[in-house]
């Protein structure tokens, strides 16, 4: 998708993607990553996400990164700190103790102005992504990430010709493609989701959709 289109969701407030909750996948398996407190975790194309604020209240250095500055600004006023806003190439950085958030094109981001990166919270972000995009956003993700670093990775699976994207279709044998030569791939958790969200249904979807839950983890 272009990323006039992610900005003009945003200004115009069709965000129906965006929780109102944190995920609650999120708290049930985010421990298996046995990540240190003080670990710095990359979010992806994080819009406002309240995720954002949980992982930062488990002590994590949190680094989201988002192409809509008016989704960063609401994260921003939800916190109790103030942020302090400087440039690095064509992003603009808003930064506290304990959160820094990049405004910009994602795959224009650089390893060497982030701290080291632990791990990469993914909730929404490869299934944003259509799947000529896909491959150049692995890469990009595994150059950020410190050679021990983890990813937390949440999928959908639906057929693809029922209703189009995004949310896109990721199937595991996708994930095994783009990451199996660094990571091993767990699947922690899966369960359908269909009736849940009746939008989809209206949109085409009529066969199923499963939520699945996996963690990636350095091959030793």
């Amino acid at each position: 998708m272009e990323l006039s289109f992610w900005q003009s969701r945003w200004r115009n407030e069709k965000t129906g993607w965006h929780m109102q909750q944190v995920f609650s996948l999120l708290k049930k398996y985010w421990h298996h990553l046995n990540l240190k407190t003080d670990a710095t975790v990359l979010v992806p194309l994080c819009g406002k996400s309240l995720d954002l604020d949980w992982l930062a209240g488990q002590g994590h250095h949190v680094v989201g990164v988002e192409i809509s500055e008016i989704a960063l600004k609401e994260v921003m006023e939800r916190q109790p700190y103030s942020f302090h806003r400087s440039a690095k190439g064509s992003f603009t950085r808003y930064h506290s103790s304990s959160m820094e958030l990049w405004c910009g094109d994602i795959f224009k981001l650089r390893q060497r102005w982030l701290p080291p990166v632990n791990a990469v919270y993914d909730k929404s972000a490869l299934i944003a992504l259509p799947p000529e995009t896909r491959s150049r956003y692995a890469h990009k993700i595994q150059s950020l990430l410190q050679p021990q670093g983890k990813i937390f990775i949440n999928t959908f699976e639906y057929p693809q010709d029922e209703m189009g994207g995004p949310p896109f279709a990721v199937f595991e044998d996708e994930l095994v493609r783009l990451y199996s030569d660094r990571f091993e791939i767990t699947r922690l958790h899966s369960h359908s989701i269909f009736e849940d969200l009746s939008n989809f249904q209206r949109r085409g979807l009529k066969s199923y959709l499963n939520e699945k839950i996996y963690t990636l983890t350095p091959e030793l």
